[in-house]
């Protein structure tokens, strides 16, 4: 059966098991045979050329019925149609071959790159959490816990040998908080906590129960507060009706 740009436009190609994109044999066997079936086409206009070269040189042998030499004046222009559209044919699927492996090229990039980056980010998580789990086994082994913090840690609280001082669970992610609010007095997480911001390792100091601050406690803080927005509320206010020329 010939091959129509309609079987180019048409054909489906088998996804492979082992990566991502389509099988680069049966691509390859699809583009031998539009290659093939070019052949074919440029074959035919040589041979349509030869028919209508011969059949402008050749004389009529019924010269004097003109009725019965009509069909050999339409004949040739019927071949240079022909000839035409095989050619435009052949050009529509040699463009069809293009497009369809620029882009099948252009999909495996696109999928090898992102790939690429997913197994970069797997393994940065991977190494830090192997550090992490590192960590505990030293600071079980004897070492200080605010020492290594000191040492290791990338939150600003290493400055304090890792103290963070008093918390409430519903001030920290919820992550920690989970750990935390099980750990006994002096416990440590057995396994690094992963957050956005990276793997957490924490010991419980102290614990103690919340108590709201009385009105005495905190007159003066809320007073101070007070102040504060009203004195932002009316500079804020003076901005808006300032004039500036220059």
């Amino acid at each position: 059966m010939a091959l129509t740009p309609e079987d180019v436009v048409n054909k489906r190609f088998q996804q492979t098991k082992f990566r991502e994109g389509y099988d680069q044999d049966e691509v390859d066997d699809f583009l031998d045979e539009i290659v093939v079936e070019l052949r074919r086409l440029s074959t035919e206009n040589a041979e349509l050329r030869e028919k209508l070269a011969e059949a402008g040189s050749g004389v009529p042998v019924a010269a004097a019925e003109p009725v019965a030499a009509a069909p050999a004046a339409v004949a040739p222009a019927a071949t240079k149609a022909d000839d035409a559209d095989a050619a435009s044919s052949a050009n529509d699927l040699l463009t069809l071959a293009r497009r369809l492996h620029e882009e099948h090229v252009q999909e495996g990039a696109t999928k090898r790159d992102a790939l690429i980056a997913e197994g970069h980010e797997t393994a940065t998580r991977l190494v830090a959490e192997a550090e992490a789990t590192a960590t505990i086994a030293q600071i079980k082994s004897g070492e200080p816990f605010g020492k290594v913090a000191k040492q290791k840690s990338i939150d600003p609280s290493k400055e304090q040998n890792g103290q963070a001082g008093w918390v409430l669970p519903n001030q920290i992610n919820p992550s920690i908080a989970l750990v935390m609010t099980n750990l006994p007095k002096g416990g440590m997480s057995s396994t690094p906590i992963q957050t956005p911001n990276g793997w957490y390792i924490i010991k419980l100091e102290e614990k103690r129960p919340f108590k709201v601050p009385s009105f005495d406690e905190t007159k003066n803080q809320v007073r101070a507060n007070l102040v504060a927005q009203k004195q932002a509320e009316f500079i804020n206010a003076l901005r808006e009706k300032a004039k500036i020329t220059q």
